[in-house]
């Protein structure tokens, strides 16, 4: 893909999520939120055929691929078709140099095609590096291979890379107006069921002078196609793919254009950060002197403004119709008062790693403390208000506050000197590197946290630990209670898997990639059990941090039906074969669609009895305001999340359809 996913558009996932999980389970506050909420979707590295781990080697910090010319290794894999596992016998090979996650651009680039009878290549003579990997193949869709290393002199191990089976997609991109064939346009699509771009998945072309386009291994059913073009506005529209799909035409509009400035209270202009949400991925810009702000060639639609300044936070929705100019937007950031003081009982060089945040109804704002410790958060809106304290990327401090009308509120926080946690995580024995580990109340109860990462060699610590009673979660995958009365060593070896196995669609050997895979506890020893995994492209999955006792097992991808099975877990199941079946689900609808835009995706928590967490679902929505529920999900607990709306709750879903008003 030639483009990156704009950062904005993680941190609005990462932030929904966050207050989603926040709400929904406050009093686990501490607990570390799953990765499918806080995270883009990310390759899956494929699995080999033998059921081991795949290799990939872990990327040296900082490196740069080297010069071709200077020096080189050998990189062995082998293609394979997903479905058949028979091998796929002509391929080209691409290594891209772009940083983890990210495909495309200007970065140095190197490529080879192979025949083989097996499958298998080696590719002597590689330039040394760390790449990422795209594998394309006649009639397959393409896949990617983020993160491989290839040492000076050295051979990798080999790499299995499975491919899916695709079609090819033609049509041509038009002005509007003039009707004339665009060149150059970028065309991409992503899979209606994908509720985000992603660079590690999505494919762009660009059109010929003529403005006609061919993309070859689009997959079978629908897909969001997306142009784009120089001086005209985006355009998204749902195509459903086949062996038949005729040619796709795609005009295209030169846009509206949306501007203004951004006042303080006072009505004085004001720096800072500017963010625009609407079709597409959201744009950010830095706010000057002048406050001033300009988006053009901006496709209809509902769209919101949001302003993070020094003197506050201020948020606008609008909608923009068909090339309609707006200039004359003024975003005025609302009077609030401050929250300041002074943290103690941190080193200066932890200091100098701490944030304060204070989340209100005038949003999140956030400051960090001086040398000596104080802070002043400006803006914030009178009533109740949430305080989050993270210092030096281990130690947390989280409480509620009321905020006066009249005066300013003066909050000193301290953090008291305390033990030091430390230990080793290895998952089957082999250090585990960058694994996130969470310490807070074993009750759920108070307001101090603890964060820790392992380095290199699977190695954590965490000082200031105070006496009491924990729970410690590595990730999803491990978790354990501990007492803590001085200092302590906790070590943790995470098994490769615990409940692990294929998903495939019924009736059939064809992997369905992608499945959310969750497991959750249903009873009092295993309330706190809970992970998700994505099934890979061998349609398997490998979960751990499971427990023995009662556990709920949730398969799920959109267009097929919700797979549910209670199992009384004792010992390891490792090859458990699960069979989707096509369903088009329960018809809802969401009455803001407006102007044929592509509407932004919904969150939906199912509540589980017997359960610390819920089951979350991003919901894909159509250009036409709909989407649908599983079946399954009947007689359920359900809260449904829009992005900038209140949550609906529906206390017992009947299994009806539906309108999701705004």
């Amino acid at each position: 893909m030639r483009r990156f996913v704009n950062v904005g558009l993680v941190l609005l996932v990462g932030a929904v999520a966050l207050l989603l999980v926040h709400q929904w389970n406050s009093k686990n506050a501490p607990t570390p939120l799953p990765e499918k909420m806080a995270t883009l979707p990310v390759v899956v590295e494929p699995a080999p055929d033998r059921g081991e781990p795949p290799h990939v080697d872990a990327p040296p910090p900082a490196t740069t691929p080297a010069s071709p010319a200077t020096q080189s290794g050998t990189f062995r894999g082998r293609v394979l078709d997903a479905t058949t596992r028979q091998p796929v016998q002509e391929f080209e090979v691409r290594l891209v140099g772009a940083a983890r996650g990210q495909i495309g651009g200007n970065e140095p680039q190197a490529a080879q095609t192979f025949q083989s009878t097996d499958g298998r290549f080696a590719w002597q003579q590689a330039p040394a590096g760390h790449w990422n990997v795209t594998v394309a193949a006649p009639r397959y869709q393409r896949f990617i291979v983020d993160g491989i290393s290839i040492a000076a002199g050295k051979v990798t191990r080999e790499v299995v890379m499975p491919l899916r089976r695709g079609h090819t997609l033609k049509g041509r991109v038009f002005d509007q107006i003039s009707g004339a064939g665009i060149g150059d346009a970028s065309v991409g699509y992503r899979e209606a069921s994908d509720l985000w771009p992603n660079p590690a998945k999505d494919r762009y072309e660009k059109s010929k002078d003529d403005g006609t386009f061919v993309i070859d291994g689009v997959p079978s059913g629908n897909v969001i196609v997306t142009a784009l073009a120089t001086e005209h506005a985006r355009r998204d529209i749902t195509v459903t793919v086949s062996e038949d799909t005729p040619p796709v035409e795609i005009g295209l509009s030169t846009g509206g254009k949306i501007a203004g400035m951004v006042l303080a209270a006072d009505g004085m202009p004001v720096k800072g950060h500017l963010m625009l949400a609407g079709p597409g991925v959201p744009f950010h810009s830095r706010l000057d002197e002048t406050g001033s702000f300009s988006f053009a060639n901006r496709p209809a639609g509902r769209y919101r403004l949001t302003a993070s300044t020094v003197a506050g936070n201020a948020s606008l929705d609008f909608e923009l119709a068909e090339n309609e100019i707006r200039e004359d937007i003024v975003l005025k950031i609302a009077a609030g008062r401050s929250v300041r003081g002074v943290i103690r009982g941190l080193r200066t060089e932890q200091l100098e790693r701490t944030y304060i945040g204070v989340r209100s109804k005038s949003g999140y704002l956030n400051a960090k403390p001086d040398a000596q410790g104080a802070y002043l958060v400006r803006g914030v809106a009178p009533g109740r208000a949430l305080v989050d304290v993270n210092a030096d990327e281990s130690r947390r401090i989280a409480k509620s506050i009321d905020v006066p009308a009249d005066r300013d509120l003066v909050l000193d926080i301290a953090f008291p000197p305390g033990a030091r946690l430390s230990g080793l995580v290895t998952q089957d024995g082999k250090p585990a590197p960058g694994r996130s580990l969470w310490l807070g109340p074993a009750d759920g109860k108070g307001d101090t946290g603890y964060q820790a990462r392992t380095a290199q060699d699977g190695r954590y610590e965490v000082e200031g630990v105070q006496s009491g009673e924990y729970r410690i979660s590595v990730g999803q995958d491990a978790s354990r209670v501990v007492t803590i009365a001085g200092d302590a060593v906790v070590n943790f070896d995470i098994p490769l898997v615990q409940l692990g196995g294929r998903i495939v669609e019924d009736g059939g050997t064809v992997p369905i990639v992608g499945a959310g895979v969750h497991v959750i506890g249903t009873e009092p020893q295993t309330a706190h059990v809970r992970n998700y995994k994505e099934a890979d492209d061998f349609g398997q999955f490998r979960l751990t941090g499971v427990e023995p006792g009662d556990l709920l097992l949730t398969v799920y991808k959109p267009g097929y039906e919700m797979y549910r099975e209670k199992i009384a877990y004792s010992a390891p199941i490792t090859n458990k074969t699960i069979m989707l079946r096509k369903s088009a689900g329960v018809r809802i609808r969401l009455q803001s669609a407006a102007n044929g835009e592509q509407i932004r995706p919904f969150y939906l928590l199912e509540k589980l009895p017997g359960s610390d967490y819920g089951i979350g679902l991003w919901i894909p929505i159509d250009a036409e305001g709909v989407g649908s529920l599983p079946n399954a999900l009947a007689g359920s607990k359900l809260t449904l999340q829009r992005p900038g709306s209140k949550p609906v709750v529906i206390e017992e879903w009947d299994g009806q359809s539906f309108e999701l008003k705004p």
